[in-house]
């Protein structure tokens, strides 16, 4: 086999890879993995491309988080970091997921090492030591990747969502088709994202206020529930533009797809993807096996976390988790009352 040959055949290879196998796995678990992990499986017609997308979307996030490129505590302070992660999500969702994995990995594992509290407030067991490390050091950064990943994977699928559903887009010519998707796609996209960044400042704040000093009692150092001006001036002077680079890869999202279509070449190899993507696949995990009662805890951890920021202190969002858990069981045992009541 000659070099070019082997190349092609390797490249072949990666590409089936992240736009087959990795899906198909994924469809294994419960909900729309599968389908949220195939998203963007037209790359895999460009060879390159469909080979080395993933991994570089994934090593950027690892670099730009083990070395903490642009910040020092929060992804808000880095313009660059943000810029990069929004173009890769709205171009493809597993882009958008390989970035935040590698950010994540990076972040949490290298580059912010630090998982013990040191309090000058106070020395309870929960104001320092390991275990304050833990709430008031290590789950704020699992706060800031919720709100990173709202923008990198969340507002991505949500856009696709509404512009798909658009009643009669489809009885149009294709060459209209890929028209109106993309002006809508772009316009979307821009506003979703500007208004993300309008709230990120607000739900970014416990990665700051939660590791000050300050004890449950609610005993606070001077100054130190201050956010700082560095770790939400991008978002606010830099909105538009990180908007519009949601917009500029919604718009070359479009073309890759148009370009596949008219192709023929190019619209071979991704039928043959969606035909390996589309053959059935026994579940790993049944979608039952999940529960309503871990449903609703997970809902509780998100909700608790996603509003996390307008809280001053960490142990208000453990009263708001319990607030959370009973009224999701209160509404549980609610709902069963009902069918029960109908069944009769």
């Amino acid at each position: 086999m000659t070099a070019p040959s082997a190349l092609r055949t390797r490249l072949g290879d990666l590409s089936w890879l992240w736009w087959v196998r990795l899906p198909r796995q994924a469809s294994r678990l419960p909900g729309a993995s599968g389908s949220l992990v195939a998203d963007g499986h037209f790359l895999a017609a460009y060879p390159v491309l469909g080979a080395t997308a993933t991994p570089v979307a994934a090593g950027c996030g690892l670099g730009l988080g083990a070395v903490t490129i642009g910040y020092a505590r929060s992804f808000s302070e880095s313009l660059t970091l943000m810029l990069v992660a929004v173009f890769l999500g709205f171009l493809a969702t597993q882009l958008g997921a390989a970035f935040m994995v590698g950010f994540v990995s990076g972040d949490f594992l290298i580059g912010q090492p630090k998982w013990i509290f040191n309090s000058i407030a106070a020395d309870g067991l929960l104001d320092d030591g390991v275990l304050a490390g833990l709430l008031r050091l290590r789950l704020p950064m699992l706060i800031g990747y919720l709100v990173l990943g709202l923008v990198v994977v969340l507002l991505p699928v949500l856009v696709r969502v509404l512009v798909a559903g658009l009643p009669g887009l489809y009885r149009l010519p294709n060459w209209l088709v890929f028209a109106v998707v993309a002006a809508l796609s772009a316009g979307l996209a821009y506003v979703a994202v500007l208004l993300w960044t309008g709230g990120a400042p607000v739900l970014v704040r416990p990665l700051y206020t939660w590791s000050s000093n300050v004890s449950i009692q609610g005993n606070i150092a001077a100054g130190d529930l201050t956010v700082p001006v560095a770790g939400i001036e991008p978002l606010q002077r830099d909105g538009g533009a990180i908007a519009a680079m949601a917009a500029v890869a919604s718009v070359l999202r479009s073309g890759l797809t148009l370009l596949t279509w008219r192709e023929p070449w190019l619209h071979a190899r991704t039928a043959k993807v969606e035909s390996a993507l589309a053959e059935p696949i026994e579940a790993a995990i049944p979608a039952g096996r999940f529960g309503p009662w871990k449903a609703a805890v997970l809902a509780a951890v998100l909700s608790t976390m996603l509003l996390a920021g307008m809280m001053a202190v960490w142990w208000v969002a453990a009263v708001l988790f319990v607030d959370f858990r009973l009224f999701a069981a209160n509404l549980g045992a609610a709902g069963a009352r009902v069918r029960h009541a109908e069944a009769e």
